[in-house]
C-alpha cells in the first residue's frame, strides 16, 4: 500500500503515522511536488500493482471537491478507483477541511463507491462529487 501525503508540515504527522503502520509514503500535493509524485505512483502501479490511497480534495480545498490527480492516476495506471468516506462521532478540527478525529473505541462507518470511468475527467469528477455528497448525507 502506498499513501500520497502532502509535503506540508501538517503532512509530516500523517506520513509518520502511515510509515509506522507499514505503508510506503509518497510525498506531494497539488501545491507542491504532486505531478512528480503522481507520475512515480503511476509507474509503480503499472510495474508492481498494489494499492494507493489519495485524499482527493487537495490541501487547499474546497473540501469534498475532487481534484483531477486521483482520476488521472487511475486512468494512467489502468487501475480502478474507489471513493471512500468515513463518518464517526468525534471531534471536529477547526481546519479548512473540518477534519474529524473519532472518539477512542468509537464506531466508524465506511462507505465505498467505484469512481465513474469517463474519457472526460471533468465529467467524471462532477459525477463522483455528486456520489460523495449523496452518501455523506446518509452518514
Amino acid at each position: 500500500m502506498r499513501v500520497l501525503i502532502s509535503q506540508s508540515r501538517d503532512g509530516e504527522w500523517g506520513a509518520r503515522a502511515a510509515e509506522s503502520l507499514g505503508y510506503r509514503v509518497v510525498r506531494g500535493s497539488s501545491s507542491r511536488g504532486g505531478a512528480a509524485a503522481l507520475k512515480s505512483l503511476a509507474r509503480e502501479l503499472r510495474e508492481n500493482g498494489g494499492w494507493v490511497a489519495v485524499v482527493a480534495d487537495g490541501p487547499r480545498g474546497p473540501r469534498r471537491a475532487s481534484k483531477p490527480g486521483a482520476a488521472w492516476l487511475a486512468e494512467t495506471a489502468g487501475w480502478p478507483a474507489w471513493c471512500v468516506s468515513a463518518s464517526s462521532r468525534g471531534f471536529t478540527l477547526e481546519s479548512w477541511d473540518r477534519c474529524r478525529i473519532p472518539i477512542p473505541f468509537g464506531r466508524i462507518h465506511l462507505r465505498c463507491v467505484p469512481v465513474a470511468a469517463s474519457e472526460n475527467i471533468d465529467a467524471a469528477l462532477k459525477e463522483n462529487e455528486g456520489r460523495l455528497r449523496e452518501f455523506l448525507s446518509l452518514a
